[in-house]
């Protein structure tokens, strides 16, 4: 028999063992092909659920906001309405004068209203009218630095604050000439201050007493006791005859206070109030320490004033953030994150002073406050009128100060309010195009005002007052 007869023979083991491993390699590709072809109609089924889960979000995306847009056209309809009826009100009265009225009467009666070119008018943003009566006392006028020359602009309550922001603004800066001003006269001030700091830095004695102030501002807490007992030392430590140059100490004071805010407002907004108060309390008492103290938050950062530093030509980037108060403590600037926290707690700690109501302290008289509650009105004026469409920083910045002042805001002036609710809800926020964490904080503000006609009161402020 030869070779291929023994191959092919019935019995053969190797052709059995040939075709019976023909068949199995047959059986895993026609297995592994169904499997592949199940995979594919998964793939396929699970695409289709993503684009139609993807289409009904989009859907949903689209309804809310012509939902919200057609709010906000509403509001902005009605806003609009009410201007054009104080517009309307407003007008001067006709030519035809009665024969009893004097030139000089018909002169002395100004229209109340006004337009400006700004993308956000600011119609409703002027010092309060006559009729409108606070709840709080009236404050007074800032008494002039022994030391230091007082800024010219924001010793006293205004009494009529122009907002408009209509004049032509410095080629660096983006805020109003009244506001730069007022700036000037704080930084002017601090310098001054600083200058004495630097030259006393040697004094064993007022190496002393920085201690003893950095000591006190440490221990300043959210109660009644903590802040009566840091005030009355403060106090009694910064007026001591014998103690090195006092403005030396306001600067030292002043510094500790704003690194405090940094560390601890930041893990406790609340805990502004009570830092506030203090640094009211102090200014009441020591009145060369306002400015200083104004011009120390104001060199942390430009948003205090608030203005906003443009960018040079031929300037780096870097350059720039700095210049707008970044940090960069190791060659590198500080993340965006790090920095806008920093700058809400400045902006709570600036609310905080602006609404603090000083309370009796042992020793001490009882004074109105250096910077009141109308302090707090014109800062919230300015920020809405910068000539710079909404930042996603100035959102924030709006609801951190809002939520330490509003609550006081709401009380004292409600009218104004109520036209500024008008404004962010018809204008400010339309104007935002995109979507932020500070957009949204900020309709909740506008959402609850429209529900309680009021803001939340601060939690620190309950447990400091009661």
């Amino acid at each position: 028999m030869t070779h291929r007869e023994v191959l092919d023979h019935p019995m053969s083991g190797i052709q059995k063992r040939k075709s019976k491993s023909i068949a199995d390699c047959e059986m895993r590709f026609r297995n592994q092909r169904e499997a592949n072809a199940n995979r594919i109609r998964r793939i396929r089924e699970q695409a289709k659920q993503a684009d139609a889960k993807k289409r009904a979000e989009e859907d949903e995306i689209k309804r809310r906001n012509q939902e919200r847009e057609a709010r906000q056209k509403a509001a902005a309809g009605e806003a609009q309405k009410k201007m054009q009826a104080q517009q309307a009100a407003a007008q001067p009265a006709p030519l035809t004068k009665p024969a009893h009225e004097t030139p000089a009467k018909a002169a002395a009666a100004p229209a109340t209203g006004f337009q400006t070119k700004s993308a956000f008018p600011a119609a409703p943003f002027a010092a309060p009218k006559p009729t409108e009566t606070p709840q709080k006392p009236a404050p007074l006028t800032q008494p002039k630095p022994t030391t230091a020359p007082a800024p010219p602009a924001a010793n006293a309550a205004p009494a009529n604050i122009d907002v408009k922001h209509q004049d032509l603004l410095p080629a660096i800066n983006l805020a109003s000439p009244a506001a730069l001003k007022a700036a000037d006269g704080f930084l002017t001030a601090y310098e001054a201050a600083q200058a004495a700091f630097t030259q006393l830095s040697a004094d064993p004695q007022l190496a002393e007493a920085k201690g003893q102030v950095s000591t006190m501002v440490t221990q300043i807490a959210l109660s009644p006791d903590s802040i009566r007992t840091r005030t009355g030392l403060l106090v009694g430590l910064l007026k001591n005859p014998s103690a090195p140059h006092r403005q030396a100490l306001a600067v030292q004071f002043s510094r500790d206070v704003i690194t405090a805010a940094e560390t601890q407002v930041q893990a406790h907004p609340d805990s502004a109030v009570a830092f506030g108060l203090v640094v009211s309390m102090v200014m009441g008492a020591l009145p060369e320490v306002g400015p200083i103290f104004m011009g120390a938050l104001g060199r942390k950062t430009p948003w205090i004033v608030p203005r906003l530093p443009r960018k040079l030509k031929g300037e780096a980037p870097a350059d720039t953030q700095k210049r707008r108060g970044y940090r960069a403590p190791n060659g590198a600037l500080e993340t965006e994150e790090d920095y806008t926290n920093r700058v809400l707690a400045h902006t709570r700690l600036l609310a905080a002073v602006f609404v603090a109501a000083p309370f009796q302290v042992q020793g001490l008289e009882p004074k109105p406050p250096l910077f009141g509650i109308e302090h707090a009105w014109v800062y919230v004026a300015r920020l809405l009128n910068m000539k710079v469409p909404p930042m996603k920083i100035a959102l924030d910045i709006l609801w951190a100060f809002l939520s330490i002042s509003g609550y006081d805001l709401c009380r004292t002036y409600p009218d104004r309010m109520k036209a500024l609710v008008d404004l962010l809800e018809g204008q400010f926020i339309p104007a935002c195009k995109f979507e932020t964490p500070g957009l949204t904080r900020v309709q909740d503000l506008v959402e609850q005002y429209r529900k309680t006609g009021s803001l939340t009161r601060p939690q620190g402020q309950a447990e400091i007052y009661g």
